[in-house]
């Protein structure tokens, strides 16, 4: 190996190390109203609801939230899960490879809202010592999460039967962050708006943060998308399929 190959090298593997190390990262700042009312109830509540369209932040806050805390000390450990649940075809019994390969397409927003807070190296640390744990839904039956975070993802996909077991998983010094749009649910008696007006009707210590399409900050086209959507719902359009312009 010539000079220059292992100068070459030594400077990609510097680079490399130099990533890894990396401790400065954006923070965690709300884009709108609703991201920072969603930040103050992750800041002061056991159980916190994020509800409403998609592109509104409400994952990528709930994410972030939970990263920062794990990383002061705060808590000892996340764990993500969400249902699987959905239409037949994208079910995990119908994906390849395990239970970890089934989630991780899944899991990928969450992972680009917690690289933007910390290192490759400490994400990968968090995952070996089980710090960060991911969980199919319907593993959670008998989980106790004490000193920590249970963020439940795609909520909405969740019955209200589903949604007890998961809310009563709460232990001391625990967290439950639940996050999901009614509008987008897969399923016919879906619970989560259900529960979240539970927790307002007997005064729990929760606290629920409605998002709307005004909220959507992915992109202008995202919510120019959101809320043709929402028109069509709130004007009871049929979204039946129809034939083509004569001229075409």
């Amino acid at each position: 190996m010539t000079d220059t190959a292992v100068t070459k090298a030594e400077r990609r593997n510097a680079r490399k190390a130099a990533r890894a190390a990396r401790t400065t990262f954006s923070p965690l700042v709300p884009r709108t109203h609703r991201q920072k009312e969603l930040i103050d109830a992750l800041d002061s509540s056991p159980t916190v609801f994020a509800v409403g369209p998609a592109g509104t932040g409400k994952t990528y806050i709930a994410a972030r939230h939970a990263l920062m805390r794990l990383e002061r000390g705060q808590i000892d450990r996340i764990v993500i899960t969400r249902p699987s649940i959905s239409d037949p075809r994208h079910r995990l019994g119908f994906q390849p490879g395990g239970v970890e390969q089934k989630m991780k397409p899944w899991m990928v927003p969450i992972w680009d809202a917690f690289k933007k807070g910390t290192s490759a190296a400490n994400l990968d640390k968090y995952v070996a010592n089980k710090q960060i744990e991911v969980l199919p839904f319907e593993h959670m039956r008998g989980r106790t999460i004490e000193n920590g975070v249970f963020l439940l993802d795609e909520a909405q996909n969740c019955t209200l039967r589903d949604l007890e077991m998961f809310v009563t998983r709460i232990g001391e010094g625990g967290q439950l962050i639940l996050s999901g749009d009614p509008d987008q649910s897969d399923i016919q008696d879906s619970g989560l708006s259900t529960l979240a007006w539970i927790a307002e009707d007997h005064d729990l210590d929760a606290d629920i943060v409605w998002f709307t399409e005004d909220d959507v900050v992915r992109s202008a086209a995202a919510a120019e998308w959101v809320k043709a959507f929402s028109i069509r719902r709130k004007n009871g359009i049929a979204d039946t399929a129809r034939t083509p312009p004569a001229y075409l």
